[in-house]
């Protein structure tokens, strides 16, 4: 899964991360700016007074976009493997529902906290809590909607291997290893190559599973995936490869992915961009 999602978010969108920067404070000015506006629009057609720091303040909410957007990625990719079967669906409604309570929470404290100090009354953490549901709630679902579709729907898009490690894993590795030392809280365990079912990316490790087992181990999935026999230990997904040997069926999703049902039970994800490869590794195996 995801160690560094802003990273990987850059890489997605071409971008570099001075320019990001830059326009990230470009876009926060022009639009707390249209907002501030807004409010002494709003008090002229209202007859109503009009004070540019109270505006400003409950603005803040904008400047909250990018850190929550990061963080709530940041939440799920700690539990990478629990996310790698869900659909792009599930991991954007998930997303969105963890950003919308975080952004809420976090305005409803900063408003109350910077009210406290800066200004001769304080604005409850309750009243601002209801204030942003009953006023932001729309843009809040909005963007984290726009950002989780995006950030879900290209990362899942990208091609899946660089050049050189194409090539690798058509030749294959010339240290094969037989069995994997993995080390446990007080010991160490040997597992065979043969009983391994899938191994998934667990940031910051990388879970082996078996029949009935699974192993934490502080390697990485490409590391790993290079010193095992190529002809039956195939990518299916950027987290996950899969013993061919272990797979009993896999079922079409109708969107160019598929799930893969393994002989441990365990069901896990073929992107559309690992498809060809795993059907011709899965048909050379039956065939032989």
């Amino acid at each position: 899964m995801v160690r560094a999602e802003l990273p990987l978010l850059l890489k997605i969108l071409k971008l570099k991360r001075q320019n990001v920067v830059v326009l990230s404070a470009l876009m926060l000015v022009f639009i707390m700016s249209l907002a501030v506006l807004q409010d002494w629009m709003y008090s002229l057609r209202n007859s109503s007074a009009f004070y540019v720091t109270e505006s400003l303040l409950f603005r803040i909410f904008w400047v909250l976009f990018l850190p929550i957007s990061y963080g709530a990625l940041w939440m799920m990719s700690k539990y990478g493997a629990r996310w790698q079967a869900e659909s792009v669906f599930m991991k954007v409604v998930c997303f969105v529902i963890l950003a919308v309570v975080a952004h809420a929470l976090l305005f409803s404290v900063l408003v109350y906290g910077l009210s406290a100090v800066l200004f001769d009354h304080t604005y409850s953490i309750i009243g601002n809590l209801s204030y942003t549901l009953t006023t932001d709630v729309v843009i809040y679902f909005l963007l984290y909607g726009l950002i989780g579709v995006l950030y879900f729907r290209l990362r899942d898009s990208q091609e899946p291997l660089p050049l050189k490690e194409n090539i690798a894993e058509q030749h294959g590795s010339t240290t094969a290893v037989e069995r994997i030392v993995i080390s446990t809280a007080k010991s160490y365990v040997a597992v065979s190559v043969d009983d391994i079912c899938c191994i998934t990316a667990a940031a910051p490790y990388i879970a082996i599973h078996t029949h009935d087992k699974e192993y934490l181990h502080s390697d990485t999935l490409k590391a790993l995936h290079a010193t095992l026999p190529h002809q039956y230990f195939v990518r299916i997904h950027k987290s996950t490869v899969v013993n061919i040997r272990k797979v009993v069926s896999y079922t079409s999703r109708l969107n160019g992915d598929y799930d893969i049902l393994l002989a441990n039970n365990r069901e896990v994800r073929l992107s559309r961009n690992y498809a060809k490869e795993f059907k011709t590794r899965l048909e050379k195996i039956s065939s032989a």
